[in-house]
């Protein structure tokens, strides 16, 4: 399953999701076998993931929840060519999608917004299809823009259907969930207009100096002298600095102050990017690192488990797919094992449950899996070293050298 995460880019994958469900409130994965989900020895399909852009999301929201969900599919676009191809349709039946940058509804994409409302010119035309996946009737559709339905059989995969979501922040008796990052929009549209007044406000500050007539030559002296001369003057003493206009102090204090409310609201962000103290005292501090922490902690919890009903989605495909053949090799006491996994399965897949620590899901560094070797072998080996001799068995310097060569990335001790 491994080098088919690695084969799928599932972990790029799982960070566009993230983005999608702080941003947008909800991340949907679409995970199905091309071609027939119920032809499961069909040599040509092959099992995908996708991640269906909340701009294509077809969503119940008459439901109050997951068990009231009539409907759930996805909007995306293929060549006619393939279209008339593949589907019993009639040759300039399926309207050509032009505008990359409107819905089918004609409302204004996501992507329009960093790349403009331009079309380039296409070699190919494509049409725009729609997946529907039916969960009380066990029926999955295609149908056309104008939803002329150009397919409708069983479904034939996993009991949830083919699509996972990930929802940070559930709403009571809604389907859409609340995004993380709307909770503080008004607020962070207010704090951008404050700091925005506040820049004009900095950019038209003029600084002056006021002397009377009677310094005239004083005045000229000093305003025509380089920085760190000595000039000759007579009187200095009423050429006086005046200021105009300016940041106000007022603005600079509610833009500060609405600026650490937003910071709260989002989970204590300088807490978790170790950006400075935000309290007074250690005490303090602590407490709101504390929660800083105990929010992203129920994140990854979210995150965690839409990893692993997706890592479950794949798992079953994998399960009845009735033509792959894998070989695994693995080096045990030096000696190199191979073994060859094919169709065949023992028992059900239901017997079976997939399993994911978060931790799994987080990368070390070198020098991080060099501290914990060495904390083992410090704390625990070197101490119990004579109670391991007694029971024949000897601590291998040799191969915690090579870990140790490895994780430095020297060789010296090679």
């Amino acid at each position: 399953m491994k080098r088919t995460f690695e084969q799928l880019e599932l972990g790029e994958l799982l960070s566009e999701c993230i983005a999608d469900a702080l941003l947008g409130g909800v991340a949907t994965v679409k995970i199905a076998r091309s071609g027939s989900v119920v032809d499961e020895q069909d040599a040509e399909a092959t099992t995908y993931v996708q991640r269906v852009s909340l701009d294509d999301l077809v969503l119940d929201l008459a439901a109050r929840d997951a068990g009231e969900t009539t409907f759930i599919g996805n909007w995306y676009r293929l060549p006619i060519e393939f279209i008339e191809n593949t589907y019993d349709v009639k040759p300039g039946s399926v309207p050509v999608s032009r505008d990359t940058h409107t819905g089918v509804r004609g409302q204004r994409r996501t992507s329009s917004i960093a790349s403009g409302a331009r079309n380039g010119d296409r070699i190919v035309d494509f049409g725009n299809l729609l997946d529907l996946y039916l969960p009380l009737h066990g029926q999955v559709a295609t149908l056309t823009e104008t939803y002329e339905v150009i397919r409708m059989e069983p479904w034939g995969g996993p009991a949830r259907g083919p699509y996972v979501s990930l929802k940070f922040l559930d709403g009571p008796d809604q389907m859409f969930p609340v995004a993380l990052v709307a909770t503080v929009e008004d607020l962070e549209g207010a704090i951008n207009e404050m700091y925005r007044k506040l820049s004009e406000q900095a950019m038209n500050q003029k600084d002056v100096y006021a002397a009377p007539l009677a310094s005239h030559k004083d005045s000229e002296t000093v305003l025509n002298a380089a920085d760190g001369t000595i000039v000759n003057v007579v009187n200095t003493s009423q050429i006086m600095p005046l200021k105009f206009r300016g940041p106000d102090q007022g603005v600079t204090a509610i833009a500060t102050m609405w600026r650490q409310q937003c910071l709260e609201l989002m989970g204590g962000l300088q807490q978790l990017a170790a950006m400075g103290p935000q309290a007074d005292t250690a005490t303090q501090e602590k407490l709101l690192a504390t929660t800083a922490s105990s929010l992203v902690s129920g994140l990854q919890d979210h995150a965690v488990e839409f990893t692993a009903r997706i890592m479950k989605q794949l798992t079953w495909y994998r399960w009845h797919d009735g033509k792959s053949v894998d070989t695994v090799q693995k080096v045990i006491a030096n000696r190199s094992m191979t073994e060859t996994f094919g169709p065949a399965r023992n028992g059900y897949f239901s017997d079976y449950d997939v399993l994911l620590e978060p931790f799994s899901m987080q990368r070390k560094s070198p020098q991080e899996r060099l501290n914990i070797l060495t904390g083992i072998v410090q704390q625990l080996l070197i101490p119990m070293a004579p109670a391991m001799a007694q029971q024949g068995i000897q601590f291998n310097f040799a191969a915690y050298l090579d870990y140790v060569t490895k994780y430095s990335g020297g060789t010296e001790l090679a």
